[in-house]
Protein backbone atom coordinates (compact mmCIF):
# COMPACT_ATOMS: atom_id res chain seq x y z
CA UNK A 1 0.00 0.00 0.00
CA UNK A 2 1.33 3.38 -0.97
CA UNK A 3 1.26 6.22 1.53
CA UNK A 4 0.37 9.69 0.40
CA UNK A 5 2.84 12.47 1.02
CA UNK A 6 1.27 15.21 3.08
CA UNK A 7 2.09 18.86 3.21
CA UNK A 8 0.90 21.53 5.63
CA UNK A 9 -2.51 23.02 5.00
CA UNK A 10 -2.76 26.61 3.84
CA UNK A 11 -3.87 29.14 6.45
CA UNK A 12 -7.08 29.76 4.49
CA UNK A 13 -7.98 26.05 4.68
CA UNK A 14 -7.33 25.98 8.43
CA UNK A 15 -9.39 29.15 8.94
CA UNK A 16 -12.28 27.68 6.95
CA UNK A 17 -12.16 24.44 8.95
CA UNK A 18 -12.02 26.45 12.19
CA UNK A 19 -15.07 28.45 11.13
CA UNK A 20 -17.08 25.32 10.24
CA UNK A 21 -16.13 23.51 13.46
CA UNK A 22 -16.87 26.57 15.57
CA UNK A 23 -20.32 26.98 14.02
CA UNK A 24 -21.20 23.29 14.33
CA UNK A 25 -20.03 22.98 17.93
CA UNK A 26 -21.67 26.27 18.89
CA UNK A 27 -24.97 24.92 17.60
CA UNK A 28 -24.42 21.70 19.58
CA UNK A 29 -23.74 23.82 22.70
CA UNK A 30 -26.96 25.82 22.17
CA UNK A 31 -28.89 22.57 21.79
CA UNK A 32 -27.27 21.43 25.06
CA UNK A 33 -25.58 18.46 23.43
CA UNK A 34 -22.21 19.61 24.81
CA UNK A 35 -21.39 21.78 27.81
CA UNK A 36 -19.12 24.20 26.00
CA UNK A 37 -17.63 24.86 22.59
CA UNK A 38 -13.98 23.70 22.66
CA UNK A 39 -13.20 25.66 19.48
CA UNK A 40 -14.13 28.95 21.14
CA UNK A 41 -10.69 29.26 22.73
CA UNK A 42 -8.77 28.11 19.64
CA UNK A 43 -7.20 30.84 17.55
CA UNK A 44 -7.42 30.57 13.78
CA UNK A 45 -4.27 31.49 11.89
CA UNK A 46 -4.09 34.94 10.38
CA UNK A 47 -3.95 35.22 6.63
CA UNK A 48 -0.80 36.62 5.09
CA UNK A 49 -1.28 38.74 2.03
CA UNK A 50 0.98 37.74 -0.81
CA UNK A 51 3.02 40.55 -2.32
CA UNK A 52 1.69 42.09 -5.51
CA UNK A 53 3.71 41.13 -8.55
CA UNK A 54 3.72 44.00 -11.02
CA UNK A 55 4.77 43.61 -14.63
CA UNK A 56 8.01 45.24 -15.71
CA UNK A 57 7.97 47.92 -18.41
CA UNK A 58 9.47 45.38 -20.80
CA UNK A 59 6.73 42.83 -20.03
CA UNK A 60 4.04 45.48 -20.55
CA UNK A 61 5.59 46.34 -23.91
CA UNK A 62 5.60 42.70 -25.01
CA UNK A 63 2.01 42.25 -23.87
CA UNK A 64 0.77 45.35 -25.70
CA UNK A 65 2.72 44.38 -28.84
CA UNK A 66 1.10 40.95 -28.84
CA UNK A 67 -2.33 42.48 -28.21
CA UNK A 68 -1.85 45.02 -31.04
CA UNK A 69 -2.64 42.31 -33.59
CA UNK A 70 -6.33 42.81 -32.75
CA UNK A 71 -7.76 46.27 -31.97
CA UNK A 72 -10.35 44.95 -29.49
CA UNK A 73 -7.78 42.86 -27.62
CA UNK A 74 -5.39 45.82 -27.53
CA UNK A 75 -8.08 48.11 -26.07
CA UNK A 76 -9.05 45.56 -23.42
CA UNK A 77 -5.42 44.90 -22.50
CA UNK A 78 -4.65 48.63 -22.28
CA UNK A 79 -7.65 49.14 -19.95
CA UNK A 80 -6.53 46.29 -17.71
CA UNK A 81 -2.99 47.65 -17.54
CA UNK A 82 -3.70 51.35 -17.09
CA UNK A 83 -6.92 51.42 -15.06
CA UNK A 84 -6.68 48.30 -12.94
CA UNK A 85 -10.21 47.53 -14.10
CA UNK A 86 -11.61 44.14 -13.15
CA UNK A 87 -12.90 41.67 -15.73
CA UNK A 88 -16.48 41.96 -14.42
CA UNK A 89 -16.26 45.77 -14.67
CA UNK A 90 -14.90 45.61 -18.22
CA UNK A 91 -17.74 43.30 -19.25
CA UNK A 92 -20.23 45.80 -17.82
CA UNK A 93 -18.83 48.77 -19.74
CA UNK A 94 -21.15 50.50 -22.17
CA UNK A 95 -20.85 53.74 -24.13
CA UNK A 96 -22.84 55.65 -21.48
CA UNK A 97 -19.93 55.05 -19.06
CA UNK A 98 -17.25 56.53 -21.35
CA UNK A 99 -16.58 60.28 -21.46
CA UNK A 100 -14.00 60.84 -24.18
CA UNK A 101 -13.92 64.63 -23.66
CA UNK A 102 -13.05 64.31 -19.97
CA UNK A 103 -10.95 61.18 -20.53
CA UNK A 104 -12.91 59.26 -17.91
CA UNK A 105 -14.57 55.88 -17.62
CA UNK A 106 -17.24 55.42 -14.95
CA UNK A 107 -17.89 51.93 -13.62
CA UNK A 108 -21.69 51.80 -13.54
CA UNK A 109 -22.31 48.06 -13.71
CA UNK A 110 -20.59 44.70 -13.57
CA UNK A 111 -21.27 41.40 -15.29
CA UNK A 112 -20.50 38.12 -13.57
CA UNK A 113 -21.44 34.53 -14.34
CA UNK A 114 -23.41 32.91 -11.54
CA UNK A 115 -23.79 29.20 -12.25
CA UNK A 116 -26.08 29.02 -15.30
CA UNK A 117 -27.05 32.70 -15.40
CA UNK A 118 -25.48 36.11 -15.90
CA UNK A 119 -25.76 38.79 -13.21
CA UNK A 120 -25.40 42.24 -14.73
CA UNK A 121 -24.93 43.96 -11.38
CA UNK A 122 -28.12 45.94 -11.93
CA UNK A 123 -30.34 43.47 -10.09
CA UNK A 124 -31.35 41.75 -13.33
CA UNK A 125 -30.29 38.14 -13.81
CA UNK A 126 -30.63 36.51 -17.22
CA UNK A 127 -30.10 32.94 -18.38
CA UNK A 128 -26.69 32.29 -19.88
CA UNK A 129 -26.72 31.67 -23.62
CA UNK A 130 -25.18 28.32 -24.45
CA UNK A 131 -23.14 27.55 -27.50
CA UNK A 132 -24.18 24.07 -28.66
CA UNK A 133 -21.91 24.06 -31.71
CA UNK A 134 -19.15 22.16 -29.85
Amino acid sequence: MRTRDTRPLKASSVRFTHRVLHAALERARKWKLIAENPVRDATAPSLRKSPVKALTAEQVGHLLAAAALNAETHCITALFLTCGIRRSELLGLALDAVDLDAGKIEIKRTVVEVRESIDTGTGEVTKKARDDRA
